[in-house]
């Protein structure tokens, strides 16, 4: 295709490779005034002008630059008619010259070009086109359509969000705390497996035992996943059964099973509880999770559950209690009991997942950044709505779809296990439904409309509009108005996920304790199936 460029004004002239060739034919003296007029006062295209003439796009073209040469540059008397107009000839013709030299290829056109653009008239009344021809005019780029369509667009190829710096400077805490432990790590682990053995030994007739049957319906010892234990009650049990399988002290502080007593001397952290091994992916013990004896008073017994302290394998907001597979889905509860009840239910459909600490942390977070969707089933309580609308902000930032889990009113997995039994709770797993159904749907003030737009912000952009239907409907609100409060949440979104969960986060408390306290009629408060479902992140 052939194509010309004027290095002065930057025109650029293309050949229209639509008109088949055909062979030169040679224009009247009128066809080419009428052709020169067009091009120059009409402002046709050389492919119109080819059309109009019944020509091949060469023809008209070799024949206008070369009339126009001759018209402008050679006839004697050829602007006489632009002095007559009032222009300054000879200065427009020294400005379009000098101002950048004329390209070497097609000058006259370039020179034709150029002063058209300087010497056309500006159009007349009676050429404005009538109101019925004007184009309807199109939104604007502030326009909050056109906000969220363009956002939008940047969303879909926007990549995964990337460590932040408090996580990169967590990892290289942890790599420098192992680098420099006076235990390497395989003995930890070979430290861990010895009291592990020991605690599994001690479960059998204990108190732990019946506990866990009666708590998850089934008799758990000796499992070989679970590997449920019971540290006994008494000072030094482990310390004292370690020693003789030759641990030395410094490796039983290390790995965080004993720790310094008033007196000096070492006495085991884990005394009286049920324990529960903490694992990596291979297996390899990390450390341990303990229930405190339920029948003994909360102010004797301490925490109802301890884990490890932080130690260079081992740092609870790394990990979670369960492991998440590629061939189940992930779900997120509040303790141990509820995560290996939620596997043992489900036969490994879903795998139940505990975050060891009172919220969802940036590290495990990230561990599920690859995960299509993941379901929330903390107790249908006040804290735990709160902790799940939480985790989902959490998730958000890795565009990670969450499903709400609807337990009835006050309960938690392993209580509807227990009561109703596997099929009821996979049931209710099965029934999830988008968490921001659940967030849109208690939108019954302004904090709560702005953190169900937050919701909808975080959302892939395919479930923006049908959010802010919802919630229209939900609030009575117009959507425009929704959508101008949504653009400034979606940029947010874009700029910078996390700071913008963190935002999201003050706003969480308030809508969610009326929805614990103000659960509605069905199953644990179910709200009503959403006309839309999850759309994936990616």
């Amino acid at each position: 295709m052939r194509r010309y460029r004027c290095s002065g004004c930057g025109y650029v002239w293309r050949q229209d490779t639509t008109a088949a060739a055909e062979p030169r034919a040679k224009l009247s003296r009128r066809a080419l005034r009428w052709a020169l007029e067009g091009i120059v006062v009409q402002h046709l295209s050389v492919a119109r002008v080819a059309e109009g003439l019944g020509v091949a796009w060469d023809t008209a073209h070799d024949a206008v630059l070369a009339e126009g040469k001759r018209v402008l540059i050679d006839e004697e008397h050829r602007l006489d008619d632009l002095s007559a107009t009032g222009h300054d000839v000879h200065g427009i013709l020294a400005d379009t010259i000098t101002t950048k030299p004329l390209p070497d290829d097609h000058p006259a056109a370039a020179l034709l070009w150029r002063l058209t653009r300087i010497t056309t008239p500006e159009p007349t009344p009676h050429e404005v086109p009538m109101a019925d021809e004007t184009s309807v005019e199109l939104p604007g780029p502030d326009d909050p359509a056109t906000r969220l369509a363009l956002l939008g667009m940047v969303r879909d190829v926007t990549g995964p969000t990337p460590p932040s710096d408090a996580m990169l400077r967590h990892e290289l805490d942890r790599a420098d705390a192992l680098a420099d432990s006076p235990v390497l790590a395989e003995r930890l682990h070979q430290v861990n497996q010895l009291a592990q053995d020991y605690y599994a030994s001690c479960f059998p007739q204990s108190w732990a035992q019946p506990y866990l049957a009666e708590r998850l319906g089934v008799d758990l010892a000796g499992h070989p996943t679970i590997q449920p234990g019971h540290a006994p009650a008494g000072w030094t049990n482990l310390a004292n059964r370690l020693r003789r399988h030759g641990v030395t002290d410094l490796e039983m502080l290390t790995a965080g099973l004993v720790k310094p007593a008033s007196t000096g001397r070492l006495i085991d952290r884990f005394r009286d509880r049920l324990t529960l091994p903490i694992t990596d992916q291979d297996g390899h013990i990390l450390g341990f999770v303990a229930r405190a004896n339920p029948t003994i008073p909360a102010d004797q017994a301490g925490p109802k559950y301890l884990n490890t302290p932080t130690t260079p394998i081992y740092s609870k907001g790394d990990q979670f209690y369960g492991h998440p597979t590629a061939t189940s889905t992930p779900v997120i509860v509040e303790g141990p009991l509820d995560a290996i009840a939620i596997t043992l239910a489900t036969a490994g459909r879903y795998t139940g997942l505990a975050p060891l600490g009172t919220s969802l942390t940036d590290q495990q977070a990230a561990l599920l950044a690859d995960q299509e969707r993941v379901v929330l089933a903390t107790d249908n309580d006040t804290a735990g709505n709160t902790a799940a609308n939480k985790d989902h902000f959490k998730l958000a930032v890795h565009r990670t779809d969450t499903l709400r889990a609807e337990l009835p009113q006050g309960s938690d997995p392993a209580e509807l296990l227990i009561t109703h039994g596997p099929a009821a709770l996979t049931q209710s797993l099965h029934n999830a439904t988008p968490t921001i159904d659940r967030i849109v749907s208690y939108a019954n003030d302004d904090a709560a409309v702005d953190l169900a737009l937050s919701a909808i912000a975080a959302a892939h952009p395919s479930a923006w509009q049908s959010g802010l239907e919802e919630l229209s409907e939900q609030t009575k609100l117009p959507q425009e108005q929704l959508q101008a409060r949504l653009v400034p949440l979606v940029e947010a979104w874009n700029d910078d996920p996390r700071e913008a969960a963190a935002g999201a986060a003050p706003q969480q408390r308030g809508p969610f304790q009326r929805a614990a306290t103000s659960a509605r009629p069905g199953h644990g408060g179910e709200v009503p199936q959403s006309r839309r479902t999850a759309a994936p992140h990616r």
